[in-house]
């Protein structure tokens, strides 16, 4: 079950999407509210400042072989320079996991047997 919005969020929402670089003061200020209530609602949201401020890609010139380009320059960089090596990554992962499932216990005895 959503929540219904009241007519002041509709009010802030309605502006951040036709200014959407608009500061949070900014904002408050059009639609007559306080600045604190403005940043409880943008802080929900969560996009950072430096994504809104990124020119709009043109659909056009997405092309299937300018998405292969881009994911090659991620697959062939130096990974390991960046995220370490790649079976110490990989341990951890597996750490975490098996940690946050709560199989510590489960292999601690397959290890004793």
């Amino acid at each position: 079950m959503t929540k219904k919005m009241t007519k002041k969020q509709e009010k802030v929402w309605a502006y951040k999407v036709k200014h959407p670089m608009a500061t949070t003061r900014k904002i408050a200020l059009e639609t007559n509210s306080s600045v604190s209530y403005v940043h409880k609602l943008m802080s929900k949201i969560g996009t950072p400042r430096e994504v809104l401020a990124q020119p709009p890609v043109d659909v056009r010139q997405v092309t299937r072989g300018s998405i292969l380009d881009t994911a090659k320059q991620y697959v062939t960089k130096d990974r390991a320079s960046e995220h370490g090596d790649m079976e110490d990554n990989f341990q951890r992962i597996s750490d975490l996991w098996t940690t946050y499932l709560g199989l510590t216990k489960f292999y601690q005895s397959k290890m004793l047997l």
